[in-house]
């Protein structure tokens, strides 16, 4: 096994901030529209995966 880079960690670390940020930002977009961060229901999931088809 070769020992990470400089780089590899770099880019590792940016894709973790950006990640958190990500999750961050959606967090407060669903708290702030009401709606719940984890969608469960089949119905729903459903109509999402019909508009993102389009």
């Amino acid at each position: 096994m070769t020992a990470p880079t400089v780089e590899r960690l770099s880019t590792a670390r940016r894709s973790q901030c950006h990640d958190h940020a990500f999750r961050a930002w959606l967090t407060e977009s669903c708290q702030r529209q009401g709606v719940p961060l984890t969608i469960t229901d089949p119905t729903v999931i459903n109509q999402v995966a019909v508009l993102l088809k389009h």
